[in-house]
């Protein structure tokens, strides 16, 4: 329930993020397409904006300004020098790039090569940055653009504006300070991502889709860099940095698609989308390469392919991560990558959008915006799942530790297990050691799991080993669980009277019996390496043994044996009477005993409480003895008298238990199985934990039992619609804590309990 309140907030959040991004996105686009030029107020050493004053065939325009030509159609701009041009030595403007010449009176001193064989294969619409030569007020100066392309175009001019080289630097760097401070910011990821890749080569946790990351994270800063107008105020041929541009980001989507197969790699089917995306763009780049050569279209041509295929790339992407969410169990990471391409997506939409409604250089932004938004992201998800897998390398490194150290424990009782004793048993001899060799077997284990249950020898070797903890550290001794039930212990010091320490381990064994139901009978023996004839471990450990098995002839253990025998005897003898007297309640019984077992081994309850709950299901209405037939054969409804006979037989349960002898803590689960969590059962009303633990996990599954099953008075309920009941009455019949043991474990309990009446039918 957790889990999927958890993926359903993940989920909202995710989806009002990329709405936010997409507010914040159309509201810079308007930003940025109406704050990018200066107004006509002017001081030294800032920009001055000369939209007015310009004429047009002997027509006064104002700036911004618009025209369709056709080919080889020209427009002359023509504006005489004022004071405050002839203050400025440039003048700066963005229109397209081919054709342009620009004059002072009839003199050239600024033009584009019209037979330019690089112009004629790329359209370049970029900014123009014009030196100012010697020009006098009353001069005239001329921007001429003649259209060399073969079809109709819109010649634009914005804005022109003047000043120092200074303030041209400056106007430009203003201008373009998303995309400068982008280029920083990509030149620190690179940086960041060279040292992470270095270290992860280092820490031998580098992986294949760090190098098409770099492919990817190298064209982005390539494109961004060639297609921004930063490079306007140095001697570089505009057109050729529009060529790279244009190649790079057409190259942007080939390394993403490369690296998010590389990131989630799970089956060649849904892969093959991926190559085929890959494959139309390396089509898309080929085909442009030879257009560009030969020269049948401008390279420009393939805009709108390119930004078709960008967008298409982020699409593939985030249906691959959907269907690798779908398919595999790894659900956050993908999900954070759906999440960025998301938002980039979000970003490349908006640009497009500005590219053919708002023409010049608010679609570079944008995408700028987009692209390093997105690559932050990556970044960020890529450097945190890898430090994460580094961090969890490293723990397996430790848990493998542990586990090596573990491999020398026995886990049932904490002692050293039998790979150890034969280590240390080697070392004895080895270095000259004089120390003594106690071999422990416990009797008739096998005998006890099958009169108690499964389980029951459990008890009987935890309490072994106790015995040997107390008995043995007073020694200095190291104690061995060196088979199912057989123990050692090595005692290192000489000066010890092995006979006394033996005499000291059966008193506490025989203390620890007390009044169980089954107690612990041991044989035991034990061996010095002075002993004649001991030249190794294993002869220490021969004569042991040798000494352990005279010990199984010992009456006292015999004794012990007897006593669990007889023990066994009453216990059968109780529970046949009990199915000759009413066999649904003995089937129902059984069925409970394991349930309860179950519920105590989930709550990681001890060995010995996990089975007196077992006994205790076996037996809980054992009660029913001695209640008349007539009630407990009816088929029709009880009656309040007769039910509340029946309210009678946990009460009776528990004399019979007692007058047995030596089952108190049975007696009193019994006695109280029927009493609920609110204090509403019987037969003392107890409320919640002043009933015995062993009581309310024996309720709960008498419950599931009962509610599962057939009465007189109704049909058994569904286990969907037990659960229900179950989770409806958390508190008020049963014990929280309990219920929500049973309800994580509910499948493989119905599994248990189905199993269960299959053997009864």
């Amino acid at each position: 329930m957790f889990m999927e309140k958890k993926n359903k907030f993940f989920k909202i959040s995710s989806i009002c993020i990329c709405a936010f991004f997409l507010i914040a996105i159309i509201v810079i686009a308007v930003f940025f397409n109406s704050t990018s030029y200066p107004n006509n107020s002017y001081q030294k050493n800032e920009t001055f904006a000369l939209n007015d004053g310009w004429k047009v065939d002997n027509q006064e325009i104002s700036l911004p300004y618009k025209v369709e030509l056709d080919k080889n159609e020209r427009i002359t701009l023509i504006r005489e020098v004022d004071v405050n041009l002839f203050k400025n030595d440039y003048i700066y403007f963005q229109t397209l790039r081919e054709g342009v010449n620009v004059y002072v009176n009839d003199k050239i001193i600024y033009s584009v090569n019209q037979n330019d064989k690089l112009l004629e294969k790329v359209h370049s619409d970029s900014m123009i940055l014009v030196n100012l030569e010697d020009i006098q007020i009353g001069d005239e100066i001329r921007i001429e653009y003649v259209n060399i392309d073969d079809k109709v175009i819109n010649f634009e001019i914005k804005s022109i504006v003047c000043g120092s080289r200074s303030s041209m630097i400056q106007y430009i760097m203003v201008n373009e300070i998303i995309t400068f401070i982008s280029l920083i910011l990509l030149l620190i990821l690179f940086i960041v991502f060279l040292v992470f890749l270095f270290d992860s080569i280092r820490k031998n946790i580098v992986e294949k889709r760090f190098v098409s990351f770099g492919i990817f994270l190298s064209t982005v800063f390539v494109w961004i860099l060639c297609d921004s107008p930063l490079f306007s105020i140095m001697p570089v041929r505009m057109e050729f940095l529009a060529i790279v541009s244009n190649f790079a980001f057409a190259c942007i989507p080939i390394g993403l698609l490369i690296f998010m197969k590389q990131s989630f790699k799970f089956n060649s089917k849904y892969l093959m989308g991926i190559d085929i995306s890959t494959g139309i763009i390396l089509l898309n780049i080929v085909f442009k390469f030879i257009t560009f050569i030969f020269g049948f279209a401008r390279i420009d041509a393939f805009e709108i392919p390119d930004q078709i295929l960008v967008i298409l790339s982020i699409l593939v992407c985030i249906a691959y991560n959907i269907i690798y969410i779908k398919k595999t169990n790894n659900k956050v990471q993908p999900m954070l990558f759906i999440v960025d391409f998301c938002v980039a997506l979000a970003f490349g939409i908006c640009s497009v959008i500005t590219f053919y409604t708002f023409p010049g250089f608010g679609f570079h932004k944008i995408a700028t915006i987009a692209v390093v938004t997105f690559v932050v992201g990556l970044i960020a998800i890529m450097i945190y799942y890898s430090v994460s897998r580094y961090r969890q390398n490293t723990k397996l490194i430790k848990e493998s530790e542990r586990f090596k150290q573990l491999s020398y424990i026995d886990e049932l009782t904490g002692l050293g297990n039998t790979r150890k004793f034969h280590e240390e048993l080697s070392l004895l001899y080895n270095k000259g050691i004089n120390a003594t060799l106690i071999v422990i077997d416990i009797n008739n284990v096998k005998r006890v799991n099958d009169t108690y249950g499964h389980g029951a020898g459990d008890v009987l070797i935890n309490q072994c080993a106790d015995c040997m903890e107390k008995a043995f550290n007073s020694v200095e001794g190291d104690n061995f669980r060196i088979g199912g039930d057989e123990f050692a212990c090595i005692i290192r010091k000489e000066d010890i009277d092995p006979e006394a320490v033996v005499n000291r381990f059966n008193s506490i064994v025989k203390a620890s019996n007390g009044d169980r139901m089954y107690k612990l009978s041991v044989a035991l023996g034990y061996a010095s390496m002075k002993d004649e004839g001991v030249h190794s471990g294993d002869d220490l450990k021969f004569n042991a043994d040798l000494s352990m098995y005279k010990d199984k002839n010992n009456k006292k253990s015999r004794s012990d044996d007897k006593e669990n025998e007889t023990w066994r005897r009453m216990i059968d003898s109780i529970i046949s009477i009990f199915e000759v007297k009413d066999p649904y309640s003995a089937q129902h019984s059984n069925r409970v005993s394991f349930i309860s077992k179950y519920i105590a081994e989930q709550m990681g309850l001890t060995a010995v409480v996990t089975h007196e709950v077992f006994l205790a299901g076996k037996l809980h209405d054992i009660g029913k003895i001695g209640i008349s037939d007539r009630i407990l054969g009816k088929k029709s409804k009880l009656s309040d008298e007769e039910f509340a006979e029946i309210q009678k037989h946990p009460e009776i349960g528990e004399r019979i238990i007692l007058s047995s002898g030596g089952m108190n803590k049975i007696g009193t689960i019994i006695k109280h199985h029927h009493e609920k969590y609110n204090g509403s059962g019987y037969p003392d009303k107890l409320v919640g934990e002043d009933i015995p633990l062993e009581a309310r996990i024996l309720t709960i599954a008498d419950s599931i039992d009962a509610m599962t099953s057939d009465r007189c008075y109704r049909k058994a309920l569904s286990y969907d619609e037990c659960r229900k009941e179950i989770e409806d009455n958390i508190g008020v019949l049963y014990d929280p804590n309990i219920a929500r043991v049973v309800l994580d474990n509910w499948d493989e309990l119905v599994e248990i309990h189905q199993d269960l009446r299959s053997q009864v039918e």
